[in-house]
């Protein structure tokens, strides 16, 4: 029997719940603690990989990760794209996964706040995304898959990939319900209360969801897309104690059988069912131009209105503003910042430097202190990029560089007072143009993490 509307929402709060309160440690603890769970999210992310190989990699532009939790699956991913958006209903989850963003080289990432159940993709254009990610399961916590189906189909390219997972109701371990020990899985369907029983740090929680068959997801996906390959997984390796997996002859016989039996739709009996789609129709291939030309490419892939202002030719936002008779408050420039690697004694390992761009309002300057606090880093790690390191790294040269369009690798952190404006007049890579652009759209170009982190301006301070 399905659940009521009550008894659903119920279990979809105290799946929220759950992912506020696990957040801090969900990937040390959920993601290690089960043999057979760690085994199907390392398998997910060879999916991953398989749908992305299916895109011509200069078509590769916007993804999606639905349900992103803490970053894990668009942290994998994010380096083939040039922008990564992901979504989740946690507040908790998205705040580690900002965080987690700032120590890696994942600029190109924005993580945002959203229920994905209530408010879909409503305000992504038509096909203007290259590849959406919905996995861990995703499918089964929603109520009603269709709305969602169509509105991916909507917003993909013709030629764009899917990748969806679902838990499976008829895999063995939900088959073989009275097994007198407990399975190597962190969650596991249960037939008789139509909940997902989640053990998480030793504790049990019971969480909305709707579990398919293989046949089920198979003739749903193929409503709207090319099913390109569907499989279950972990077949062999659900059915166990996690003690069984302190053997490393265990672990490896395990998923040796799991791979072997991941297509079998005769058995079809893992715990988690992935499947790889792709939207009909192909798209023509060009070459990903760079600099200007890249961001004007940015502009156009998020249906943008590109409203440039041409003037004469400009080396600092004092130019700008006396041409364009406008105050530097409504203008917002970017500091390249490299952030200097201390060299650890007790490893062999390279170091190196991290970039991040710093944008904030034209008469403001970068508070190092409050950067290094966000960093968690020590102030004299922080250092200004020199002009040769901006245009080696970020492609552009001196003058009217924006706060977006640079290399996946760089983080770009806005200065919470932009938040505050309405328009901003920013650079678009070229000396003699600025570009007017909404505060809302420059967020969505540059997924940047936002904090506190300028202060008054009181001495000068190149800009990008």
């Amino acid at each position: 029997m399905a659940h009521s509307m009550d008894g659903w929402a119920i279990g979809k709060q105290r799946h929220k719940e759950l992912s506020d309160g696990a957040a801090e440690l969900y990937d040390e603890l959920y993601a290690l603690s089960k043999f057979a769970t760690a085994s199907y999210m390392d398998y997910e992310l060879e999916v991953i990989n398989s749908a992305i190989e299916l895109l011509d990699r200069n078509r590769r532009r916007i993804a999606l990760d639905l349900g992103c939790g803490t970053g894990r699956d668009a942290f994998h991913f994010h380096r083939h794209f040039s922008q990564v958006r992901g979504y989740d209903f946690s507040s908790e989850m998205i705040r580690v996964a900002q965080r987690k963003k700032l120590h890696k080289a994942a600029g190109n990432i924005q993580f945002i706040l959203r229920d994905i159940e209530e408010d879909l993709l409503t305000d992504i254009p038509n096909a203007s995304i290259t590849f959406v990610n919905s996995g861990f399961g995703m499918g089964s916590f929603l109520q009603e898959l269709s709305p969602l189906l169509r509105d991916v189909k909507r917003v993909l390219e013709p030629g764009g990939t899917f990748v969806i997972s679902f838990y499976n109701k008829e895999s063995l371990v939900v088959q073989l319900e009275e097994i007198e020990w407990l399975p190597s899985l962190a969650a596991r369907y249960n037939p008789k209360t139509e909940f997902l029983s989640v053990n998480f740090n030793e504790e049990n929680f019971d969480i909305s969801a709707r579990a398919y068959s293989v046949n089920q997801v198979e003739e749903m996906l193929c409503s709207y897309f090319d099913v390109i390959e569907i499989s279950t997984f972990p077949t062999l390796s659900s059915l166990f104690p996690n003690s069984i997996f302190t053997s490393e002859k265990a672990r490896i016989l395990c998923t040796i059988v799991d791979r072997e039996l991941r297509f079998s739709k005769q058995i079809a009996g893992g715990p988690y069912i992935a499947a790889i789609c792709q939207k009909r129709g192909k798209t023509s291939v060009d070459e990903r131009p760079l600099g200007y030309f890249n961001a004007i490419r940015l502009l156009e892939c998020n249906h943008i209105i590109i409203n440039i202002k041409e003037h004469a030719p400009v080396k600092s936002t004092n130019d700008v503003s006396e041409i364009l008779r406008i105050d530097k408050q409504e203008m917002v420039k970017c500091i390249l910042i490299r952030l200097d690697a201390i060299p650890d004694p007790a490893s062999p390992a390279p170091t190196r430097s991290m970039y991040y761009g710093v944008a904030l309002q034209a008469d403001r300057m970068v508070d190092h202190a409050k950067l290094a606090h966000l960093l968690e880093v020590k102030r004299d790690q922080i250092k200004l990029a020199t002009v040769h390191e901006v245009e080696e790294i970020t492609g552009f040269s001196e003058g009217g560089i924006p706060p977006f369009g640079y290399p996946r690798s760089i983080n770009i952190i806005l200065d919470e007072r932009v938040k505050t404006l309405d328009m901003v007049y920013c650079g678009i890579g070229k000396r003699t143009e600025s570009l007017r652009i909404s505060v809302s759209d420059l967020i969505k170009l540059a997924s940047p993490v936002i904090a506190d982190v300028s202060k008054e301006y009181r001495q000068r301070e190149t800009a990008l």
